[in-house]
């Protein structure tokens, strides 16, 4: 039986695609998955505002002043892997099995998304998934807004997203995207 798919432009073996989750931060876990039959792996989320928070931490405690009052309470908590922690994995993940890995990126700004990105895509990721999370703004949307026009609207977000990484400017080729 074929069980071949397409996934996000990829030509994959079958439709088993182990999502982002903490299994796929490991490479233990990672070769685990492609044994157990997973046509691709998409690693954990990077997150552009905790990337952020570190490097406003590792700021302030370089001069004593990340425990101040001042910064107390304004500041994220500072757990995310560093980005080159990150890329460490999607190439050390590339190397170590024979199927597509697929890095994830959460952005908040269009400069976070496309340098991150295009980090991502030098590490060796044969993909990028969107992690979108937006917060709709646009005051007609309401309560009573249907379902669909929701999607509609993250949906043109999304594709907006997705030709600013893929413009001239931005230079990013691997396939990317996870519309609604």
């Amino acid at each position: 039986m074929d069980l071949t798919t397409n996934y996000m432009g990829l030509q994959l073996k079958n439709p088993l695609v182990a999502s982002a989750s903490p299994l796929s931060a490991d490479l233990g876990n990672i070769r685990h998955l492609e044994d157990s039959g997973a046509a691709a792996i998409v690693l954990p989320s990077i997150f552009e505002e905790q990337i952020e928070a570190d490097r406003l931490h590792k700021t302030l405690a370089a001069v004593d002043l990340e425990h101040s009052p001042e910064a107390h309470g304004h500041l994220a908590e500072a757990n995310q892997r560093e980005p080159q922690q990150y890329l460490d994995l999607v190439r050390r993940a590339v190397e170590a099995v024979d199927i597509p890995i697929i890095g994830s990126l959460n952005g908040t700004t269009e400069e976070g998304w496309i340098s991150y990105a295009k980090m991502i895509e030098e590490a060796g990721a044969t993909s990028l998934e969107l992690n979108v999370y937006l917060i709709p703004t646009d005051i007609s949307l309401t309560v009573t807004t249907s379902s669909s026009a929701i999607s509609r609207y993250c949906g043109r977000f999304a594709r907006r997203l997705i030709f600013q990484l893929q413009s001239r400017s931005a230079r990013i080729s691997v396939p990317s995207g996870k519309l609604p």
